[in-house]
């Protein structure tokens, strides 16, 4: 049928010819379709669909989707989701993300990163953090600083909900022991060996669970005594000097 006072026409085509069989549909302008109860096409080969504009698609209920072999998607400006409850993603084999700017992770509470059989790096081209299978963890770097957070600022949360750590004082001056070497021991059997900072404190130790730490500093060897003899008078009289820390 033609456009009524316009160009164009509306068309319902029928091919029977065989080999060409074809139903052929054009809509001058818009197509409407409404059907009141379920909706069944079914396709026994190819598939293409082309929208020159805009696509809208909404779904009252679930969404259920099945590729059974490779499937493809190319955005060719920006994407984003929005996921109000959880999401679980399921990856058979390898997982590989390229990213050719820069990535911000934000999370509300605890981030996990757990490797069954496998070393995690964390590294760029100044060092890296290395923890391998067997419990062993490597800082590699030109400078390695561990700090308190700035005065005034709020610190980040722990990571775990348990957290300890010890602060040396001296037995006489009750000072803090500086650059003190020392050894911690967990309940698992793992150690964490370092130094005292400028406030004799060691670094913090975190776990998941309540646990008990056994702390452990190299004896100090006794300072050495100086032997001094009074000049005075014409006995000798020994005089043993020790200097102690003030």
């Amino acid at each position: 049928t033609r456009t009524h006072r316009g160009e164009g026409f509306n068309e319902l085509r029928f091919e029977d010819d065989k080999g060409s069989e074809e139903v052929f549909i054009h809509a001058q302008r818009d197509m409407n379709m409404q059907i009141l109860w379920d909706n069944t096409t079914q396709t026994g080969n190819d598939q293409k669909t082309e929208v020159a504009h805009n696509r809208t698609a909404i779904i009252k209920n679930d969404d259920d989707e099945a590729v059974q072999g490779f499937q493809t998607l190319e955005v060719g400006q920006n994407q984003t989701v929005t996921v109000k409850g959880q999401q679980a993603v399921s990856i058979g084999k390898s997982h590989q993300l390229n990213i050719s700017d820069n990535q911000q992770i934000t999370v509300g509470k605890h981030i996990t990163v757990h490797s069954e059989s496998g070393q995690i790096t964390i590294g760029n081209a100044g060092g890296q953090i290395v923890i391998d299978p067997m419990g062993n963890i490597r800082i590699e770097g030109v400078s390695i600083t561990m700090t308190d957070h700035i005065a005034g600022k709020k610190s980040a949360g722990a990571l775990f909900d348990y957290s300890a750590r010890y602060t040396l004082l001296s037995e006489r001056s009750g000072k803090p022991l500086v650059n003190t070497p020392y050894t911690i021991t967990t309940a698992g059997g793992q150690t964490l060996s370092g130094k005292t900072d400028a406030l004799g404190r060691t670094v913090t130790v975190q776990s998941e669970a309540e646990e008990n730490l056994q702390l452990s500093s190299p004896e100090v060897p006794p300072k050495p005594k100086q032997t001094l003899y009074r000049a005075s008078g014409n006995t000798q009289i020994e005089y043993v000097m020790e200097f102690t820390e003030k």
